[in-house]
């Protein structure tokens, strides 16, 4: 019995394995999820019933493993076939079991940090609650910015326990730190640009540029790192062009179009239209900077703003000048520094 125990666990722990392999296999060719499923449904309704009559392995390995199966390869089949419902139903399982295991119900013979493994658990079904629009948060914009700081803290120490359980440079590490980098660019567009770059660069160097790691981070960094301004146009108003480049000498910006402009209803295709593929030099005060975009202050005269100079900030909002002389509307921009004992100054 000893060794038909021995087996069963030993075909458990070599399947599981392979499903490591599938899961991988999936983000390059989606052919393998439902061989995928198959094998998962096999595991949980064949060879696990098989190991808990058994007295190998022990009870809190019997549970590690059912939990696993439903929070890595359940979860992960069911939400690449749509079925986020089950994708749910299946974190949630894993989270059942990993409770038990943390309650103390069943004597433990080797450490595990559980509480983490139920914070990712609940993480997983609050961003697919999220995904189906069956947790949209409604009400005054207080709320909404207190819910933005709880996911937001929420995020960051998910990123902490991936680096600490699995290493800086894993994958699950790099995996957290791009959705808390992505967060992050609602509060403080300088320190999500820093960690989403060395999120991307490390996944380059480590995993390679096809990965599915890297693919995230860099969307990611892109979202960040993307700089827009916005020109007049003596007939077409104001037009929004991406920057990609700044003549110090000539104090201009290099502006290209944006990605929106391949949209044909967009009001201003035409107009992009002429310029794919070209980079237009505009002078920097010529250009309203949009809301949100990272910059160093300079050329403060002495006075009371003076200590502001070489300050690394971004702008949040801009005021519009009254003097129609003024190339761009713009009178003043207000900036949030990086250093969080400055005040927000005009």
């Amino acid at each position: 019995k000893g060794m038909k125990g021995m087996k069963a666990w030993l075909r458990v722990e070599s399947n599981m394995t392979f499903l490591t392999g599938l899961r991988n296999a999936c983000h390059l060719d989606e052919s393998y999820i439902e061989e995928g499923r198959q094998i998962s449904n096999k595991i949980l309704k064949r060879l696990l019933p098989k190991i808990q009559k058994s007295t190998l392995p022990p009870q809190q390995r019997k549970l590690e493993l059912e939990a696993d199966l439903h929070k890595h390869s359940l979860s992960f089949f069911a939400e690449k076939n749509g079925d986020y419902e089950a994708a749910i139903a299946a974190v949630k399982r894993a989270r059942e079991l990993f409770e038990i295991l943390v309650s103390g119900a069943i004597p433990l013979i080797y450490e595990q940090d559980y509480e983490a493994k139920i914070a990712f658990a609940q993480d997983y079904i609050d961003r697919m609650k999220e995904e189906m629009g069956a947790n949209k948060e409604k009400g005054e914009e207080e709320e909404e910015e207190e819910l933005q700081k709880v996911k937001l803290e929420k995020s960051r120490r998910l990123y902490e326990l991936a680096m600490r359980d699995s290493g800086e440079f894993s994958a699950p590490a790099i995996s957290k730190g791009v959705n808390y980098a992505d967060l992050l660019y609602k509060s403080s567009v300088v320190k999500s640009v820093r960690l989403a770059t060395k999120l991307f660069e490390d996944s380059k160097r480590i995993f390679g540029t096809d990965h599915w790691v890297t693919d995230r981070a860099e969307g990611v960094y892109e979202m960040t790192s993307r700089c827009c301004v916005s020109v007049r146009h003596p007939d077409r108003g104001v037009v929004e062009f991406d920057v990609v480049g700044w003549d110090k000498d000539q104090d201009c910006y290099a502006l290209i179009p944006p990605e929106s402009a391949d949209d044909e209803e967009h009001p201003s295709h035409d107009l992009y239209k002429e310029l794919i593929g070209k980079a237009v030099y505009t002078p920097r005060r010529h250009c309203i900077l949009s809301k949100v975009v990272p910059v160093i202050v300079f050329g403060l005269p002495p006075g009371p703003l003076y200590h502001y100079n070489n300050k690394i900030g971004e702008t949040k909002t801009f005021g519009m000048s009254e003097d129609s002389t003024e190339p761009n509307f713009v009178s003043c921009y207000m900036i949030q520094f990086e250093d969080e004992d400055l005040e927000d100054c005009e």
